[in-house]
């Protein structure tokens, strides 16, 4: 879509005797710029109800509001992250799993149907958990939420970017690497008895405990390497399915403070509607 710069349209509407007072209006206000941000994305994500998806665009914008996915690999500090994020932009933290354990304690016809999921041992399909999530969504109004770990696979993206109530202003991915998760968590050893959690080399067990402690199924390397092949599978997934426009954190190096201050960044922009990477910032004064 191509529009005439603001200086040309301004020279443009001032010799067909359009007052220069909208002109300045049109200037000061970037107007061709806001509309053409705007007709781009609904382009890019030719959403099911157009007129739906560009009220929510310039509403969340007038109203500021944040619309944050959470996106990492195993052992990514999304928790951590999440704590900071939801304690200092005031989000509802909105986590598809406890949606789904607090409906198997209700009686509806959705608890019924993800209870015969489970009970089989079968995934709770994508339409169920979007539904749970958009009627979630509903009973909190207005406010910022944060939508932790999801999506996770290209159907999950595509549903999600269907909703105009669902669509995110943010996505954010925490980078970390696979080497440095794998010894960080495969060291990790667990006491049944006391339920601590201990690291060989960081945070040893005492002598006396060495020979109960155990290393719990999620902390073996051919587990964690398996989840981080399944999630870099989908992840590439999900970010073509929103044309690219995931913002990664370089975490690697860095303290939790810092990359809650790359999480601060990105957060100032109006929307990540293009990727980048955050790279740290260690050398700036």
């Amino acid at each position: 879509m191509t529009t005439p710069d603001d200086g040309s349209t301004a020279r443009e509407n001032t010799s067909s005797g359009v007052s220069c007072s909208l002109t300045d209006y049109i200037q000061k206000h970037n107007v061709y710029t806001t509309l053409q941000l705007a007709m781009q994305s609904l382009i890019k994500y030719q959403p099911k109800s157009p007129l739906k998806y560009l009220s929510s665009y310039f509403g969340d914008r007038k109203k500021n509001l944040f619309k944050l996915v959470l996106l990492g690999a195993p052992g990514a500090g999304k928790g951590t992250q999440a704590k900071h994020l939801v304690s200092k932009y005031s989000l509802k933290h909105i986590s598809p799993g406890n949606l789904l354990r607090e409906e198997m304690n209700r009686n509806s016809p959705i608890t019924a149907q993800i209870k015969d999921y489970v009970s089989k041992g079968q995934l709770v399909p994508d339409s169920i958990v979007i539904k749970l999530i958009e009627n979630h969504i509903a009973t909190i109004g207005d406010s910022n939420w944060l939508l932790d770990g999801f999506p996770r696979s290209e159907s999950q993206a595509a549903a999600l970017r269907a909703s105009p109530d669902l669509f995110p202003t943010h996505i954010v991915e925490l980078k970390v690497d696979q080497e440095a998760v794998v010894q960080r968590l495969g060291g990790r050893r667990f006491d049944p008895i006391t339920g601590n959690t201990y690291h060989i080399i960081y945070d040893p067990p005492p002598p006396d405990i060495a020979d109960r402690v155990v290393v719990r199924t999620d902390d073996r390397e051919d587990v964690i390497r398996e989840r981080f092949r399944v999630y870099a599978e989908n992840k590439d997934l999900v970010d073509k399915v929103f044309n690219h426009s995931v913002v990664s954190i370089n975490c690697e190096g860095q303290t939790i403070d810092e990359v809650s201050l790359q999480l601060d960044r990105v957060l100032s922009m109006p929307s990540t509607i293009h990727p980048s990477i955050i790279m740290p910032e260690r050398n700036k004064k």
